[in-house]
């Protein structure tokens, strides 16, 4: 019997040796399956990023194609007469109105006199216009067109730093061209020469990366869904290095559709065909670094404890309610809460619309400060407001 066991033992061991070995080898055949499926899986998700990569170059593509081809019924070229007889620029059509055709302009290209001509379809007849009225501190004017012409641009509200634009415009007087570019900076007081008056003149703007060239003054700047957002107005050509300019690339600005439209609405009210009630928003964050905001009394600019008041000056309004004092943090501009983060363009609209439009503001302009931890409230007076 022991004979027998231990006769049986080297059995039993040498089965399951041969057991263990049967599982060693079916184990390696499954790891080489499961190597060449995930070699598999990773092939066709490389595959998989290649194509979206492809696919979303593509689209891109298609939004600007279709970006372009939606708009360029909005943008038309526009020519100067009189003193701006050799003037060529671009206009947007902002309104048609029965037979009468409405387009935005810049005020360098219209000039002051004369009557601007317009040519809405490349190679078609130039209609000669009426200047309807202008305001050369934000370069803005609005021609009036006889019939019933292009389409109407649709104002867009939402862009951010980052935002995919396109600038169309009548470049080099070729005719209509568009540029892409991104919106590089949402807010901007930039300081160019007051043409025609002696000084500078610091005008709120965004700034983008399209080229504007000669001839594209007065076109739009639109987001890839066709939406206008700015009107191509100014470009840094040069920057002066020592004694010698050095060219600058890539750096253009638009003044906003949103006080452009305020501009054109006013200036469809008085049909005057001049100078409209100039808007003062002026200072420069930049060189400054403070601003005095449209129809207030004081200078402002963002410290660590937020918009703090830098100096008090006459009142262009009457005001109730208290007094405001340097060192005042500026907390609410009638319904914008005010923050570290709070562009200045939501601040000069909130100025401009206090400014131009009652019926969205009311007759008064709330102000919020916060001295010492104690909350002021100042009030602005429309009705008494003088331009």
């Amino acid at each position: 019997m022991e004979n027998l066991q231990s006769s049986q033992e080297p059995e039993t061991v040498q089965s399951e040796r041969k057991q263990k070995g049967g599982f060693t080898v079916a184990n390696t055949a499954a790891n080489i399956v499961i190597v060449a499926l995930l070699g598999v899986m990773v092939l066709l998700a490389l595959t998989a990023v290649i194509l979206l990569s492809v696919g979303r170059r593509e689209t891109a593509e298609q939004n600007y194609e279709t970006a372009f081809a939606a708009v360029r019924s909005q943008v038309a070229e526009v020519y100067g007469s009189g003193t701006k007889s050799n003037a060529k620029g671009s206009g947007v059509i902002y309104r048609t109105d029965g037979d009468k055709t409405y387009v935005i302009s810049n005020y360098h290209v219209t000039g002051s006199d004369g009557a601007p001509f317009v040519r809405f379809t490349e190679y078609g007849e130039k209609h000669e216009g009426k200047l309807l009225g202008y305001d050369s501190y934000h370069d803005i004017a609005l021609i009036e067109v006889d019939g019933t012409h292009g389409k109407a641009a649709t104002q867009g509200a939402n862009y951010t730093e980052g935002t995919p634009v396109l600038a169309v415009g009548n470049s080099l007087a070729y005719g209509l061209a568009a540029f892409d570019g991104i919106v590089s900076r949402t807010s901007r007081m930039l300081k160019t020469q007051n043409e025609g008056a002696a000084g500078d003149k610091r005008v709120p703007v965004f700034a983008v990366t399209c080229p504007i060239n000669a001839g594209m003054s007065g076109g739009g700047l639109f987001t890839l869904d066709g939406q206008i957002i700015g009107i191509n107005t100014y470009r840094t050509q040069y920057v002066l290095d020592g004694d010698k300019d050095r060219p600058v690339e890539g750096m253009s600005y638009c003044v906003p559709f949103s006080l452009a439209d305020k501009l054109a609405r006013r200036i469809l009210n008085e049909r005057s065909g001049s100078q409209t009630n100039i808007i003062s928003v002026r200072g420069d964050t930049d060189i400054e670094d403070a601003v005095n905001f449209d129809g207030l009394c004081f200078r402002a600019r963002f410290t660590a404890a937020g918009l703090t008041v830098t100096d008090v000056l006459p009142a262009s309004v009457d005001m109730s309610g208290g007094e405001i004092m340097s060192g005042d943090i500026v907390k609410k501009i009638g319904s914008l809460e005010v923050s570290e983060s709070t562009p200045f363009s939501a601040l000069f609209d909130e100025c401009l619309k206090f400014v131009h439009d009652a019926s969205e503001s009311g007759e008064t302009l709330k102000i919020v400060l916060d001295r010492d931890g104690q909350s002021v409230t100042v009030k602005y007076d429309y009705k008494r407001l003088k331009y």
